[in-house]
């Protein structure tokens, strides 16, 4: 007798994980899934965000993960304070010129 592949699918799916979980926003991997587990993934963030947490995670199941004696991995958005001071100073030298400009036309 053949089970259903439902089934069969759900009899293995504990046997790998099939990816990152959803809420790990902008959290990525080079490895290419379903990978079996207790595989060791390092993990990283995209471009423009930090990686807090764990830079490691083992494969459970499906899409749930160990990530040791550290904390989940989180990917924060990444502010370079230097860019962001030169912007404001641009913004407010624009904003002078612009009051230099209004009061010389009332």
């Amino acid at each position: 007798m053949r089970l259903p592949r439902k089934y069969c699918t759900e009899l293995q799916s504990d046997k790998f994980c099939s990816g990152l979980p959803a809420l790990w926003d902008n959290v990525m991997t080079e490895k290419i899934f379903p990978v079996a587990t207790g595989a060791v993934l390092t993990v990283t963030c995209n471009v423009g965000y930090t990686l807090t947490g764990s830079h490691q995670v083992t494969c459970n199941k499906d899409t749930e993960y160990n990530h040791g004696t550290g904390s989940e991995p989180t990917c924060v958005l990444k502010l370079d304070i230097g860019i962001g001071i030169n912007i404001r100073r641009k913004l407010f030298s624009i904003f002078i010129d612009f009051l230099k400009c209004y009061y010389v036309i009332l």
